[in-house]
C-alpha cells in the first residue's frame, strides 16, 4: 500500500483531472504519432506522454500498487511493449530517478534478502535438527546392541548351563570353543534366545 502511494504521488495524474481525456488518446498511441521529444514537452503538445502513462497506471490507488508490484518482478511493459520506467525518466527526470533508485535497492537488496535468509534459516535448522536425530539414533543404535547382545550371551549361558553342557562363565559367561550340532539344536528351540536374534536382525532357519 504504501509502494503504491508513494507512485501515485511520484507520477499520478491529478485529481479530477484525466490527461487522456484532453488528449483523446492513450499514451502508446500518442508516443506513435508525435516525435520523441515532443511527446514529452509540456509546452508543445497536450498529449503528455508520461502523464498520460502516469494517469494509466498509476491514476488509482489499487491500480498504482499492481503496478508497483509489477516493477517489483521486473515487468515495466506497457500493452504495446514500451518502457514504463524509461518514460517517465524522460518525462520526471530526477523527480522519477532518485524514488525510484532508492526503492529498487530496498526491495532487491532488503525485502528478497529477508525473504531468503528465511528460506536459508528454516533449511539450515532442518538440516540440524536432522544432523542431531542421526547422532542420538547412532547412539541408541550402539546402546541397543550392547545391551541385547549382552542379554544374548546371558540367554545363552542359561540355556547351555540348564541342558547341562559344560557352559560355566567367567565374566563374559560363555567360554570360546566351537559349538557342537546338539547344543546349536537347544539353542533353536528356545523363544527367547530366537527373540533376542530377531531383534538383532539375525535369522536362523532350517535349510
Amino acid at each position: 500500500y504504501m509502494t503504491g502511494m508513494m507512485f501515485r504521488l511520484i507520477v499520478g495524474n491529478e485529481e479530477g483531472r484525466s490527461y487522456i481525456g484532453e488528449c483523446g488518446m492513450l499514451p502508446d498511441d500518442a508516443i506513435s504519432l508525435l516525435s520523441y521529444d515532443d511527446a514529452f514537452d509540456v509546452d508543445r503538445t497536450d498529449c503528455v506522454v508520461h502523464w498520460m502513462y502516469g494517469e494509466e497506471f498509476f491514476g488509482s490507488v489499487p491500480a498504482s500498487m499492481f503496478t508497483a508490484f509489477r516493477f517489483m518482478l521486473g515487468d515495466y511493459g506497457t500493452l504495446a511493449g514500451r518502457s514504463l520506467v524509461v518514460a517517465f525518466e524522460k518525462g520526471y527526470g530526477n523527480r522519477f530517478r532518485i524514488p525510484f533508485v532508492i526503492w529498487m535497492v530496498v526491495v532487491i537488496f532488503g525485502i528478497f534478502n529477508v525473504i531468503t535468509a528465511v528460506f536459508v534459516d528454516a533449511t539450515s535448522s532442518g538440516l540440524k535438527l536432522m544432523g542431531l536425530k542421526r547422532k542420538y539414533a547412532r547412539k541408541y543404535e550402539r546402546t541397543y546392541v550392547k545391551h541385547k547382545l549382552k542379554a544374548l550371551v546371558t540367554r545363552l549361558s542359561a540355556i547351555l548351563s540348564e541342558s547341562k553342557m559344560g557352559y560355566s562363565s567367567e565374566g563374559t559367561g560363555v567360554e570360546m570353543r566351537t559349538m557342537r550340532l546338539e547344543e546349536f539344536l537347544v539353542l533353536l528351540v528356545d523363544e527367547e534366545f530366537n527373540s533376542l536374534l530377531q531383534d538383532l536382525d539375525i535369522e536362523i532357519w532350517d535349510p
